[in-house]
């Protein structure tokens, strides 16, 4: 234990640079942000995305304080709005913690959500369409000036930005939808 925290110390915990907040029912879209991401310098641990397999969190960790410690190391926090999302509870209280903390944060607009869908604090930060290939190649230089990540992976890097712009939602069944509400 650190005397001065109050925390115990691991020799494993490394930091997380990039905070990916997001609906679990938004997973096959977030794993596309996640392969985008892993073609630059970030290391897999350097990623938090709590959907994504090997992203998530390890068993037995206390889910808020993990999370909250994740969003103040981290650097960038990508907002992955969509509708499921801004009816989180858990995405909101996340966002408003990198909010606070001002951290770099990217709103990140899905499919059928529009900026008058999102909060006026959401707002703020340039964002952009989750289809916007110039956006994703502008990530590049972003990695790069923030956190001093290369992208090392350029025929990939290319390929997923290719998947993420022509990505779409599944059509969504009524009677799953009903069933919802």
């Amino acid at each position: 234990m650190s005397p001065s925290a109050g925390k115990p110390i691991s020799a494993h915990k490394q930091p997380v640079r990039v905070f990916i907040s997001h609906s679990s029912k938004d997973s096959e879209l977030v794993r596309l942000i996640v392969d985008f991401l892993e073609t630059s310098e970030l290391e897999p641990h350097e990623i938090r995305c709590t959907s994504v397999a090997r992203r998530g969190l390890t068993l037995g960790e206390d889910v808020s304080s993990t999370l909250r410690d994740e969003i103040e190391e981290s650097k960038i926090v990508i907002a992955l709005l969509t509708k499921d999302a801004l009816s989180s509870f858990n995405v909101l209280m996340e966002l408003g913690a990198g909010w606070g903390q001002k951290k770099i944060l990217i709103p990140v607009l899905g499919p059928r959500v529009s900026i008058s869908n999102v909060p006026v604090w959401l707002r703020l930060p340039h964002g952009m369409m989750w289809n916007c290939r110039a956006c994703w190649e502008q990530f590049e230089q972003i990695l790069y000036s923030k956190l001093g990540k290369k992208i090392v992976k350029r025929r990939r890097f290319h390929r997923i930005i290719d998947k993420l712009i022509s990505w779409q939602p599944k059509k969504e069944d009524k009677r799953t939808r009903r069933n919802e509400q």
